[in-house]
């Protein structure tokens, strides 16, 4: 492919990062009359029930005209890539339409299904690779340059009056933990080439069947359960709903400090005062400007936790990246959740903040932050009006009860299935679990200005 230090058109990749697509790679064109493999990978967001999919292709190029494949997700919430084998011998050169079907089918539930057409270019045998990439990239006219972690990433030459007319150009430029990538598009004089060894590039999946809506009841057990004991009556009802509160104790005991939270989806991001995010992290550990630029090291907008039915799922959506036990999220892709897990912010700087899944029951999750000293968070993920049956999951021992009902919050003692509201007029010292707890706020974080200005 020639390019020049000139015109050259610029557009944004068709396939967003969420969008569920195809990431194909290791197309080797200058193989043209033989045999070779390249690599499919199942990218963007799917429930994390879905674990296997069926995969069907269909092209002339696969010797037997199809193949059925599966895709199989990993614990990490990742999918194991698919290697296509295919041969072009004997065969016109020119372009092969190469069908995808991707189907999941689970028992009481709809089957799923996904299709995508991709084209696979086969060249002249004589062709050179100048002419090989000039072909596929008249539909590839991509240019993406990114830069975390504090790298730098540049890409100039773009203004020069004497470009290339086709303008055919495809470049990704990355720099990452602090490293620099740059390319310079000005060579001394006239113009230069440019070529890759394999190409890769996105097709984006199209469901042609609905998902169905998940029951909004959990299916219980034949066997009576115990009611609890009615409330009182002027607990019952509440003129708003309450979405957050917070649970101050004493600051020499670990999780002093209980955030309750009634949302359909939590931000995390960086403390500050005027948060972007619902949950508000900071590093508390060290000497006070150290606190302010380790925190900076947290975005925002950091990550999204969202409920998918009984289960919850965690999506990294920061510049600065997010682990989980320890291995980097892959950004904008959501991992599922379970009890022990481990979340740090953030990836490239260890120890600023730690989370820990304490437990995740079937109205509220339970997440701890670890190695932070007195007064750390204990923080109730709790779906909003559920209330939990009597013989639901019991948190983790030492650990109280609390839902969302009727607009508030409330609690339950786990041995007598007695529930009281909470909000400022509670008397917390009358609640064994909750006795030191030194008052309820009505906002999670007191200290921080405009929370909840946002909603």
């Amino acid at each position: 492919m020639h390019a020049s230090a000139g015109k050259l058109m610029q557009k944004r990749v068709a396939v967003a990062p969420g969008n569920l697509h195809l990431h194909f790679s290791g197309y080797d064109p200058r193989a043209a009359g033989g045999r070779q493999t390249i690599r499919l990978e199942l990218r963007g967001m799917l429930p994390p029930d879905v674990s296997i999919i069926e995969v069907q292709l269909r092209s002339e190029l696969i010797a037997t005209g199809a193949t059925k494949q599966r895709l199989l997700r990993t614990a990490s919430g990742l999918w194991q890539p698919l290697l296509l084998s295919f041969s072009s011998r004997n065969k016109e050169h020119g372009q092969y339409p190469l069908e995808i079907s991707l189907s999941h089918e689970q028992v009481s539930k709809a089957r799923r299904t996904w299709l995508c057409t991709s084209v696979i270019f086969v060249p002249r045998a004589d062709a050179s690779l100048t002419e090989i990439h000039s072909v596929f990239l008249t539909a590839q006219k991509n240019i993406r340059v990114v830069a975390e972690d504090g790298g730098i990433a540049t890409l100039s030459g773009l203004g020069q009056s004497n470009g290339y007319a086709q303008g055919n150009m495809n470049i990704e430029i990355s720099a990452t933990d602090a490293s620099i990538a740059k390319l310079d598009m000005r060579p001394p004089s006239g113009k230069y080439e440019i070529a890759m060894g394999t190409i890769a590039w996105d097709e984006e999946l199209m469901e042609i069947t609905g998902e169905p809506e998940a029951p909004l009841a959990i299916a219980t057990s034949a066997r009576p359960e115990k009611v609890p004991p009615a409330r009182p009556a002027t607990n019952t009802s509440k003129t708003t709903a309450t979405r957050w509160a917070g649970l101050t104790g004493q600051q020499t005991r670990p999780h002093s400090n209980m955030r309750l939270f009634a949302l359909n989806e939590y931000v995390l991001g960086r403390m500050e005062q005027h948060p972007q995010a619902d949950i508000l992290l900071s590093h508390h550990t060290s000497s006070a400007a150290e606190n302010v630029r380790l925190t900076r090291r947290i975005s925002a907008r950091h990550a999204l936790i969202r409920w998918k039915g009984v289960r919850a799922e965690i999506t990294d959506v920061s510049r600065y990246g997010t682990l989980l036990d320890g291995m980097v999220m892959e950004k904008d892709l959501p991992y599922a959740l379970s009890a022990g897990m481990q979340i740090e912010f953030c990836a490239s700087v260890r120890g600023i903040v730690r989370l820990q899944v304490m437990a995740i029951l079937p109205h509220a999750m339970i997440i701890a932050e670890i190695d932070a000293g007195a007064g750390s968070d204990l923080l109730y993920l709790i779906k909003p009006e559920t209330r939990p049956q009597a013989a639901a999951q019991s948190p983790p021992a030492g650990l109280p009860l609390v839902f969302h009902f009727q607009g508030g919050f409330w609690h339950r003692d786990i041995a007598t299935l007695q529930e009281n509201s909470l909000d400022a007029h509670t008397d917390l010292k009358a609640i064994p679990q909750l006795a030191s707890v030194g008052r309820y706020a009505s906002v999670p974080y007191a200290g921080v200005q405009d929370y909840g200005t946002r909603y």
